[in-house]
């Protein structure tokens, strides 16, 4: 067995960097809804990601901080595990094409991998709270099995190396199906080797590996029991089998969110700029030139690299909307960025081994190289070090959920405060007194029932979406204080008179004055939150952006049909100043004739008299899930683990290793149970 302590280093290095330089509060976007998902072992939204909330889960076994704490360090431990296999796939390389070495050899693999490691496209995933991650860990691990196949052709090692990539594909599809399916068309090469097809079907490893496969899925089959509260009834009803198969396949997350009309021609050029950057602009022409050298001495091993990082690059194409600056974009780029990466390391490993031959000295030109290419990474990394978008992410949600009045019910059209308001109340038990519900799930049937079995009387008074009016919510206001998200879809004349508290309206009593009736208090009765567009100009990230200026914009479209002129200038140019280049913004202050501030100066938001209707904020101690259960799901995962990827197994046969894994799932099944 070779030494693994330098692998391990590197792991432990990326680890610290990446907890060091991680985000302090979930971000927009998934995070808050996979770490409330992981926190309570709930369901994610789909396909479902089981195997990361299992593993997200075991994380409150953590004892040196708060499990929320702890959890915003998810990625960072996956994307660490990810340069170990690294380090091992290029070792394994070296040892058979590199020259004979030593130094050189770990010179080169230690400033490359850590050169990835400081890359845009690793380490953006590795800061923030995301299955990505994960995915790409299984997805590498299943990668190395197919190099191993293509490179080390050794029966004994054919019979391992097949059976655990269908494990590790397995379980990459209970992560997330478009990181882990990248690896797949990479097995198509070998089948078309006749000599690999000979290896890898002569030893009847098909129904072996279709067991491993089934067993690598095993995760998704536990989705009905993680069903705890109405609101895993979000996406599909997984305790029904149609709904486990819409949970499972995605099929429900577009018709919660709405769809738009593909445009992959338009998708192209933002996707290659995503690779490129995530990778680097060196490593990626690096890449180029390790294609051309490996095409020239292994062609098999050339497309096992290049067939899935298309297939990556192609899944991101056929995506409906490609934005750059989404976070999420990185993510499902990873498979691409990782076969560009290993193409380029092959290629330096295969350019020293050239320069070696003729001249052995010159061979330090390549070790020079790697350990200029690995200073660059790290300065491109640390200039964009930037965690205030995320400060100003967290403000926004902590005194957004602050400012409600005690017992409000909270019904709000946009899903990034939707997850947010639910992290805050779960994780961080803020606010436990307010009930948040997505506007959506009014017409959600799975979600209506399991609420009426739930709460009854809540479920009777809720109106569908599209019944939103001042008589259909009677009910509700006689019990509590009732707040609206503002959206193309809200009928604010139907529901007035409305206040403004924060980014929401506030319904008020029929005999209340409106706004219009007061003028003189409309500082007063404007929110009193500090957003950092206008208050003390520091950068914000794109998405803390797009929450404030969409929730203001349609706050200002509301108080332009309100007839309230002075609330529709403040919110306006509230949301030009959280997303200046908005041509929707600007051209929507053009045709209400205002005049939108060239400059944002902080004096739009008055917050030295906060209204009447904000409380205190109320914080109880978060419900700490049960530690038991973690843990015999901490033992389920890893005896369900071990066998399937031969950790100091490869004396066993496939009956044991396929019976441990099985043992383990059920294990995994009590754990569940334990509820």
């Amino acid at each position: 067995m070779r030494n693994r302590l330098p692998a391990l280093t590197i792991a432990l290095g990326g680890l610290v960097f990446y907890s060091l330089t991680s985000y302090p509060f979930p971000d927009w976007l998934d995070s808050p809804e996979l770490i409330t998902a992981a926190y309570r072992l709930g369901i994610f939204h789909p396909p479902g990601s089981a195997l990361a909330v299992l593993t997200g889960h075991l994380f409150i076994l953590w004892p040196f901080s708060s499990a929320s704490q702890a959890l915003l360090c998810f990625s960072a431990v996956f994307a660490a595990g990810s340069l170990y296999v690294l380090v091992r796939i290029f070792e394994d390389y070296w040892c058979r094409f590199g020259p004979p070495k030593l130094i050189l050899q770990w010179i080169v693999i230690l400033t490359c991998v850590t050169g990835f490691g400081l890359s845009n496209g690793l380490w953006s995933q590795a800061i923030r709270t995301e299955v990505y991650t994960l995915g790409f860990l299984l997805f590498l691990c299943s990668l190395r099995e197919l190099i191993n196949l293509s490179v080390i052709q050794d029966k004994e090692i054919s019979r391992g190396n097949i059976q655990r990539f269908f494990a590790f594909l397995g379980m990459g599809i209970a992560v997330h199906p478009l990181i882990a399916l990248s690896a797949l068309p990479g097995i198509v090469v070998l089948l078309i080797s006749k000599d690999s097809r000979a290896r890898v079907l002569s030893i009847g490893s098909v129904s072996r590996s279709a067991v491993f496969f089934v067993l690598g899925l095993a995760p998704l089959f536990v989705l009905p029991l993680m069903v705890h509260s109405p609101q895993d009834f979000r996406w599909a009803d997984p305790t029904s089998f149609s709904g486990w198969l819409e949970t499972i396949s995605g099929a429900t997350f577009s018709p919660s969110f709405g769809s738009s009309s593909p445009d992959s021609m338009g998708t192209i050029r933002p996707s290659l700029v995503t690779i490129l950057e995530g990778v680097g602009i060196w490593f990626g022409i690096l890449g180029l030139v390790g294609l051309y050298l490996l095409i020239r001495t292994n062609l098999r091993l050339a497309f096992i690299l290049v067939l899935p990082g298309l297939a990556s690059g192609l899944s991101l194409i056929l995506q409906r909307s490609v934005r750059i600056d989404n976070p999420d974009v990185s993510g499902y780029a990873l498979p691409a960025i990782g076969c560009l990466f290993i193409l380029a390391i092959f290629g330096l490993i295969q350019a020293a081994k050239l320069v070696a031959r003729p001249a052995p000295k010159l061979v330090w030109i390549i070790a020079g190289l790697a350990t200029a290419l690995m200073g660059t990474q790290f300065y491109a990394t640390i200039a964009k070090h930037n965690r205030s978008g995320c400060l100003a992410g967290r403000q926004l949600a902590y005194q957004t959920i602050s400012s409600l009045p005690p017992n409000a019910i909270v019904i709000e059209s946009d899903f990034n405060l939707v997850f947010m308001l639910d992290y805050l109340q779960a994780a961080e038990g803020l606010r436990k007194d307010v009930l948040v519900l997505y506007l959506k799930d009014l017409d959600n049937p799975r979600l209506r029932q399991a609420l009426a079995t739930d709460n009854p009387d809540l479920e009777s008074a809720l109106p569908l979406a599209q019944e939103l009016n001042r008589q259909s919510l009677q009910k509700l206001l006689e019990r509590n204080p009732l707040l609206i998200g503002p959206g193309p879809n809200l009928n604010e004349p139907a529901l007035r008179p409305l206040h403004p508290l924060g980014l929401l309206w506030l319904i008020v009593e029929d005999d209340a004055p409106t706004m219009n009736d007061q003028p003189g208090q409309q500082a007063a009765i404007l929110s009193n939150l500090s957003l950092p567009t206008c208050s003390t100009g520091e950068p914000i990230d794109s998405r803390t952006a797009d929450v404030i200026a969409w929730n203001a914009y349609w706050q200002a479209v509301g108080a332009w049909r309100l007839g309230d002129n002075a609330l529709t200038a403040d919110r306006l140019a509230l949301a030009k100043c959280a997303n200046p280049l908005d041509q929707t913004i600007i051209k929507t202050a053009g045709h209400y004739a205002i005049s939108l501030p060239k400059v944002c100066t902080g004096e739009t938001l008055d917050k030295s008299n906060p209204p009447k209707t904000v409380s205190a904020r109320i914080r109880n101690p978060p419900e700490r899930p049960s530690i038991p259960r973690a843990i015999v799901l901490l033992f389920g995962l890893l005896i369900w683990f071990v066998p399937l990827a031969g950790l100091r197994l490869k004396q066993l046969n496939f009956t044991i290793r396929a019976a441990l894994s099985l043992a383990g799932f059920f294990v995994l099944l009590a754990g569940l149970a334990l509820g």
